[in-house]
């Protein structure tokens, strides 16, 4: 959504954290351009078009929560970085609750599918999860928050 170079400022403001000035143009810049995006959108003024309904509003809120998440989730394993945990460590606890999630999210198709479908999931789990996890972790460990939350 644009909102997480800036989220991930006001947690540096909060932590008391020196931010250079280029990087509050950076961010407002980014966030300002996905609001002149969204409105180009909802005013009908791009190829896409979208009325401003409620399920519109909520796919915008949601992916507003979404950033936000992705921001605590990048400072987090960054803490966790530096106390010493590992990108295995990390990528291990982080899959138990991806794990359970999806299992009580599908829980009443889940067996019904499972079956048939097992190397597909283990493909799309392997390619499609697993590996941009562990390269985002290694992102987290080598990089700032704000080029993380930039490069997504």
């Amino acid at each position: 959504m644009g909102i997480e170079p800036l989220f991930v400022l006001v947690l540096a403001v909060f932590a008391k954290e020196s931010i250079p000035k280029a990087n509050w143009v950076i961010s407002t810049g980014t966030i300002i351009a996905c609001i002149i995006l969204i409105l180009a959108v909802v005013s009908g003024k791009s190829a896409v078009q979208m009325d401003i309904t409620l399920p519109v509003v909520f796919a915008l809120i949601a992916s507003v929560g979404c950033g936000i998440g992705a921001v605590l989730c990048t400072m987090y394993s960054k803490n966790l970085i530096e106390a010493g945990w590992t990108t295995s460590m990390i990528l291990a606890n982080r899959y138990y609750g991806i794990i359970l999630l999806s299992f009580f999210a599908t829980f009443d198709i889940f067996f019904k599918y499972f079956s048939g479908n097992i190397s597909c999931i283990i493909a799309v789990t392997a390619v499609g999860v697993m590996l941009p996890m562990y390269l985002l972790q290694i992102g987290i460990q080598f990089c700032s928050p704000l080029i993380i939350m930039m490069s997504l």
